[in-house]
């Protein structure tokens, strides 16, 4: 016993300053900006080694020929930083994948990447966002604010669509199936609400978003504090780190964290979030401490401070 417990506390001292001293591969999401304006940030995301997740308006850019995601991919390429493309739908549309919209989003991001590949224009992957509509994602978070669980629970069932559901996973899987072969990688990106102790997928059925993990190449989860913030108080990074260390567990190397808000934003709804960089770095080192090696930020818009980059 007097060698073991020296042995199991070197043991615990090493694996842990490991854990924070990992890399961590970062990215940022770009909701906002156009895809040609975000060329001027090009520089500030190669010194930061920065990988970029940036919106594609799905009919806005398709209005305008595309021209400027054209031009961010060119120059990005020139440059060696790496650029996902993330499709959203107009709002009237459901905006994120669920099982709404599957069929159309899919086949749209079969057009975009088409007419990308078309033009000789390249790109790392397609992160594809999975949540409610936008009103359906609105009621739901008033509920619980409201701590109305009864409703939230018959909200749930009054949204199950089995013959959906089932149709929804199918489109999804198809078309990570479609991009694979065509040599481009896929990122699902999802709420961190799924991470229960139970994983099974009532919660997806009652959300209307089928996890395909399976089909992805990564897949991460928003543990966003400002916005659990919202509705429980203020809290500290335990909350990331046990959903870091869930998101591990579960599904191992190709699980990462998506970690916010930086800045203020709108849409869905106003969330004032993160003012200066402590908050945030204190949620990267819960994440190192859990054994993520690969993260996103939310946003770039409120990153563009220099305190920030």
């Amino acid at each position: 016993m007097k060698r073991t417990w020296p042995l199991a506390l070197f043991a615990w001292v090493f694996f842990t300053s490991y854990a924070f001293a990992m890399p961590i591969n970062m990215g940022v999401w770009s909701e906002w900006t156009p895809p040609a304006d975000l060329v001027q940030d090009l520089p500030v995301l190669k010194e930061r080694s920065l990988r970029l997740h940036a919106a594609v308006h799905l009919g806005l850019e398709h209005s305008k020929g595309l021209n400027g995601l054209e031009l961010l991919l060119r120059e990005a390429k020139t440059m060696n930083v790496e650029v996902w493309l993330w499709p959203l739908l107009p709002k009237e549309g459901g905006y994120w994948l669920n099982q709404w919209n599957a069929e159309t989003y899919t086949n749209q991001v079969r057009a975009l990447v088409e007419g990308l590949h078309q033009e000789g224009l390249e790109f790392a992957g397609v992160s594809m966002d999975l949540e409610p509509p936008p009103e359906v994602l609105e009621d739901l978070l008033e509920k619980a604010s409201r701590l109305q669980f009864k409703k939230l629970i018959e909200t749930g069932k009054k949204q199950q669509d089995e013959e959906k559901f089932e149709l929804a996973k199918s489109e999804i899987r198809r078309l990570a199936e479609w991009l694979h072969i065509r040599g481009v990688k896929t990122h699902l990106v999802t709420t961190s609400l799924l991470l229960t102790s139970d994983p099974d997928d009532s919660l997806e059925r009652s959300l209307g978003i089928p996890v395909v993990a399976e089909a992805f190449d990564h897949l991460s989860f928003m543990s966003y504090r400002s916005e659990f913030e919202r509705i429980l108080g203020r809290m500290n990074a335990r909350s990331v780190y046990e959903h870091g260390l869930r998101a591990r567990m579960r599904y191992g190397e190709k699980a990462g964290i998506d970690l916010g808000v930086v800045g203020d934003i709108d849409f869905p709804h106003p969330v004032r979030g993160y003012r200066n960089p402590k908050r945030l770095l204190q949620d990267l080192e819960a994440l190192q401490a859990a054994g993520i090696e690969r993260a996103q930020i939310y946003c770039w818009e409120g990153m563009r401070d220099p305190r920030w980059v």
